[in-house]
This record gives C-alpha cells, sequence and structure tokens, in this order.
C-alpha cells in the first residue's frame, strides 16, 4: 500500500493535468491509445471504431466524462476529462502513427494524474466508476521512469485501493492474456484483437458495450470478450509458423511437430521457405537517404499473414527505433508477388510468419 501511493503522488512524467468533473456521480474513461510505428496500417481502422464508439455513448443521458491519450514517444493527451456528448469524432490528422512505444511510462503518468484528482475530490465529487481501455501492441521499447513491477503495483493498487476496471487489447503482435497479467491487468479483463477493419469494428463494438453497462453500474459481462477471441481464432487459421527465435518458438523444432503429426504444410516461396523470402526483399529494399544521412541503423521487426490466395497481407510492424526504416520495409512487402500458401487439413489456411530485417551501414 505504501509502494502503491508512493507511485501515485510522486509521478515524474507529465500529462498537463487531466481535467475531472466536479459534480460527481459520473462516469469516467480513460482510453490509452498506441499510436507508434507499430500501429501504422490500421489507422483508418481505429479512427472509424473510436468514432462508432463515441457516436453509440453520446445517446445515453448520464454523465460519462472521457480523456483519450494517445502515445509513442510521449504522451499526447487528446481529450482531457471531456464530457462525452461534448467530443468531436476523431481524424486521421489526431491519429498519426510513428515513432517509438513508451507504454509503461505512459501508463504510469496516466494512472497517477487521474489518480491525484480522484483523492483530491471530496467523495461525493469523485467518479463513481473509472474504467482504463489499452489499446497497444504491448512492445515498449523506450520506457525509462517506471518499470513493470511499478506499474503491477500501481494497476492493483487502483483496483484494490479505488475499484478502478482496466481493459487490454492487444494485436496480433503478442499474448495479449500474459502481458495484462504481468502488469496487474487480470487475464478475463485482455483480449487478442485482429488488427484489421473487421477485427478493430468488433472489438469497438464490445468496448462500447462494456462502457454502457459501466455506466449502468453492472458488472462487466464474463463473456465481454467473447466475439473478438472468436473473430480472430476463425480469420487467423494460422499454423504456429515462427521463423525468428525472439518470438519464443524455434522454426526447426514447429516444423518437426508438424511433420510428425501430418496435418498441415508451411507455404513455400517460389519453391524456397521464410530465407529465400528474406532473400528477396533484402534485393529489392533501398537504404533510406534520411537513415543514412543521419547513420542510423536498427532492426526492423516483422510479422504478416500468408493469405489463402498465397497473398502477403496483415503487415504489422514492431520493437523498431526509426519510422523511414519501417516504411522501406512495408514498401517492398506490398510489392510481394504470391507465395504457395499453407495448407492444414487438406485446404489452403493462413500462417504466420516473423522474419527481422536488419538494417546497417558498412564501414
Amino acid at each position: 500500500m505504501k509502494k502503491f501511493l508512493f507511485l501515485l503522488i510522486t509521478g515524474v512524467l507529465s500529462l498537463t493535468t487531466l481535467s475531472a468533473s466536479t459534480k460527481g456521480n459520473y462516469t469516467e474513461i480513460i482510453y490509452i491509445i498506441d499510436d507508434s510505428g507499430s500501429m501504422k496500417g490500421t489507422e483508418d481502422d481505429v479512427v472509424k471504431g473510436f468514432n462508432a464508439m463515441l457516436k453509440e455513448q453520446r445517446d445515453k443521458y448520464d454523465e460519462l466524462i472521457l480523456s483519450t491519450i494517445l502515445f509513442s514517444d510521449g504522451p499526447y493527451p487528446l481529450h482531457k476529462g471531456v464530457d462525452i456528448r461534448d467530443v468531436k469524432d476523431i481524424t486521421r490528422d489526431d491519429y498519426v502513427t510513428g515513432g517509438y512505444t513508451l507504454f509503461r511510462d505512459v501508463l504510469g503518468a496516466t494512472l497517477g494524474e487521474v489518480g491525484k484528482q480522484q483523492l483530491s475530490l471530496k467523495r461525493k465529487n469523485s467518479a463513481r466508476r473509472v474504467l482504463f481501455v489499452i489499446m497497444t501492441d504491448g512492445v515498449d521499447n523506450v520506457s525509462s521512469v517506471y518499470s513493470r513491477s511499478d506499474i503491477q503495483e500501481l494497476v492493483k493498487g487502483c483496483q484494490s485501493e479505488f475499484g478502478w476496471e482496466f481493459l487490454f487489447l492487444g494485436t496480433n503482435n503478442i499474448s495479449a492474456k500474459g502481458f495484462a497479467a504481468s502488469i496487474g491487468i487480470p487475464e478475463n479483463r485482455a483480449v487478442m484483437y485482429t488488427a484489421d477493419a473487421q477485427g478493430v469494428k468488433i472489438m469497438n463494438e464490445c468496448v462500447s458495450s462494456v462502457i454502457s453497462s459501466v455506466r449502468q453500474d453492472e458488472e462487466i459481462a464474463i463473456d465481454w470478450s467473447e466475439r473478438i477471441e472468436y473473430d480472430n481464432s476463425c480469420r487467423a487459421d494460422r499454423l504456429d509458423l515462427v521463423a525468428d527465435t525472439t518470438f519464443g518458438f524455434d522454426y526447426g523444432t514447429t516444423k518437426k511437430r508438424l511433420r510428425e503429426n501430418d496435418n498441415g504444410t508451411f507455404p513455400t516461396f517460389r519453391g524456397g521457405d521464410i530465407s529465400d523470402y528474406k532473400k528477396w526483399v533484402y534485393s529489392r529494399i533501398k537504404y533510406p537517404e534520411e537513415a543514412m544521412m543521419n547513420r542510423l541503423e536498427g532492426r526492423v521487426m516483422i510479422n504478416f499473414i500468408v493469405e489463402r490466395d498465397g497473398s502477403v497481407g496483415r503487415i504489422n510492424v514492431f520493437g523498431t527505433p526509426h519510422e523511414c526504416l519501417i516504411q522501406e520495409v512495408v514498401r517492398v512487402l506490398n510489392s510481394s508477388p504470391k507465395w504457395k500458401p499453407g495448407v492444414r487439413d487438406g485446404k489452403a489456411c493462413s500462417t504466420k510468419m516473423a522474419v527481422p530485417f536488419i538494417f546497417r551501414i558498412g564501414k
């Protein structure tokens, strides 16, 4: 308890103070949305999904206060304690992806800001319910103020002391439930969604349903994430093909397991495998002029889906230090010829592939 209060009160990263209602008996929703480079390609889907949530929630009569924090290299408050009825639809000018992922520091700072406000208000003026909605790929590559144990302490403290609720929505780059649990959010409040138009739409509809329940002082339904999970499992329909040990799987072992079970074959690229595809991509990459001038180097982490028709789709980029490097790899992947798709149980299936690309300037 002492550490929780210390972390809550002594937050270092300023958010220019999120304003809160002083009327009391209101619901407060805090959206924390990743807009780092790893979310590139999801911009239109995020904007449409968020605006659909706004439209549904504006029609209700009870007071809802909304704060929206975008984050990449830093926190970027978009709405600061605004009545939902006064929040305008967001646009692509509001949601622009790029940069690092300062996840822990932004979440820690936001918890501190909102927590201090609630502590400073008299009980009759504090929020009746508080819900944090976190959307991210979970890959934190620059936070330095808050450790993972600090965030876990803050999240658990806010749940036990204030009764706050948390939803964790992770893209298919991470194990959402495992990551959420590591920062103190219960696994039943976390879900992995598919980061495309359909997946983001379904995810936002489910979140909006949760917000409606919270506004009515109802318990969050046990099956709140069922539609998201079903959608993700139906459309992912992928083998556990991972061609980079960063992800915790060994390519050779996975191939051996599939061969023993005789239930599937991996996609092939011009008769070869992921190594041949990697060579094809490298042969077409042009070192970005900006990166050359500034001597920028780094590893671009990519995962993508070889779809049932052999096309390359659902490209996700994460854990990369420089935007210009992301753009170059995505440019080449978007021009990719088709693969021969993977097969499972005698039918073509979509397969998740993962591979790093190294940018290094020679001496």
